[in-house]
């Protein structure tokens, strides 16, 4: 390039400046000249407004808003990375549902293999384990609020089976074959176990509080110091069971069959009875007061030194049962089948004897202060002089609405004792000692 060329540019630039200085020059090419790194001195004073906009050019916060609109005409752009990101994340979480979904799957699966290739084994075969991780609510990772459910075991097959100690609380074990499997010590507190097989299973000292055992078959089942608090066992067979020292407070037996169940010593309080039958079965020293037997079937059933304090025994068969040391007192045996039943010792004080039937029941030393003994069948008065307080009875009685129980219809009452204190044919041929009775 020629020197007289580059003097024509630098007296062209020159001229560019000192008319950018004094305003002349459009906001265009002043910005072109500050880009190529002139310099522009702004000392004309005749026009403030161009000065102004050419110095607010060069200002940060002029570049901050040249920014900002950068940004928002590339604004369309970020909404859709934005929105592909966020159907990325979706397809990712449910996919890896997916996969958390079919691993539980995957679990159950093998647990329902373990306990079908442990079928009919005596032992436990990683069955306890597998029906512990079935009956399971586990929480889920990472949504520690939420469970999974648990699976139900009803129509379970696991005859013979090693259970000791398992945990199935509130499992679903409806019409489960576990007979003779081996559940000593096993919590099953609220477990559903209606219709379920328990023939001659160990459930020894297991929780069954509050379970549904109706029409479970318990035949010969071992139920010895087993909670059975508030279980429903209605319907239930429990022939030939062993509940010796069982808790069944407030249990529900209704229609159950006991018939020569062993329950020495069990806690019957405030159990439903009404309709069992508990034939021959083992009651002695059982406590059951305030339990409901009403219309139970206790043929020939032991009742030795029971309590049957305030227990409903109305219509209920005792033929030739054994209650003798029973405590009776307050109890409801009207319309009781008492027949040849032995109540040697026993405490009827108070109890309610309306129309009973007492053929032949043995009676001696029998407390039966203030019992009611009104419109009772087949007693004699050689039974009646057997007993303690007998001179204290209610022979003749009136309902008493206020009171809800009989009371003396007098002299009615009075006149009958003394009938009976005049016949001496009737007298026992030995005095008796009714000082138990009397000493407080």
């Amino acid at each position: 390039m020629s020197k007289s060329h580059l003097g024509y540019q630098k007296k062209f630039l020159k001229k560019k400046v000192r008319r950018a200085e004094n305003g002349k020059l459009p906001i265009e090419e002043v910005q072109h000249l500050r880009r190529l790194g002139v310099t522009i001195n702004f000392t004309n004073n005749k026009r403030p407004i161009r000065r102004f906009a050419a110095w607010w050019e060069t200002t940060a916060v002029e570049k901050f808003l040249e920014d900002v609109e950068f940004l928002l005409k590339n604004a369309a752009v970020l909404n859709i990375i934005n929105l592909v990101a966020s159907v990325t994340i979706i397809i990712s979480l449910i996919t890896w549902l997916a996969t958390e979904k079919q691993g539980r799957d995957a679990e159950i699966y093998q647990a329902w293999q373990v306990i079908t290739n442990a079928h009919e084994q005596s032992g436990s075969g990683g069955r306890i384990e597998a029906l512990e991780f079935l009956n399971s609510e586990p929480r889920r990772v990472p949504w520690f609020w939420i469970k999974w459910k648990k699976q139900s075991l009803a129509g379970l097959a696991a005859p013979k089976a090693y259970l000791v100690e398992i945990e199935l609380q509130e499992a679903d074990l409806g019409s489960a074959n576990l007979e003779q499997a081996d559940l000593g010590s096993a919590n099953l507190e609220q477990a559903d176990l209606g219709s379920a097989n328990l023939s001659q299973a160990d459930l020894g000292s297991a929780n069954l509080s509050q379970a549904d055992l109706s029409e479970a078959n318990l035949e010969k089942a071992v139920l010895r110091l087993a909670n059975l608090e508030k279980a429903v066992l209605l319907k239930a067979n429990l022939s030939q069971a062993d509940l010796g020292s069982a808790n069944l407070e407030q249990a529900d037996l209704w229609l159950a069959n006991l018939e020569q169940a062993d329950l020495g010593r069990a806690n019957l309080h405030q159990a439903y009875l009404s309709d069992a039958n508990l034939q021959e079965a083992n009651l002695g020293r059982t406590h059951l007061e305030e339990a409901d037997l009403s219309e139970a079937n206790l043929k020939k059933a032991d009742l030795s030194e029971a309590n049957l304090q305030q227990t409903k025994l109305w219509l209920a068969d005792l033929q030739e049962a054994k209650l003798w040391l029973a405590d009776l007192q307050e109890a409801d045996l009207s319309g009781a089948n008492l027949q040849e039943a032995n109540l040697r010792r026993a405490n009827l004080e108070k109890a309610d004897l309306l129309k009973a039937n007492l053929s032949q029941a043995k009676l001696w030393l029998a407390n039966l202060e203030e019992a009611v003994l009104v419109e009772t069948t087949n007693l004699t008065r050689e039974q009646i002089k057997s007993t303690c307080n007998w001179d204290k009875v209610i022979y003749k009685g009136e309902w008493n609405e206020e009171k809800k129980t009989y009371v003396a219809k007098e002299p009615d009452n009075k006149n009958y004792i003394e009938e009976l204190k005049k016949d001496k044919s009737s007298d026992p041929k030995a005095p008796h000692d009714c000082s138990i009775w009397n000493n407080p």
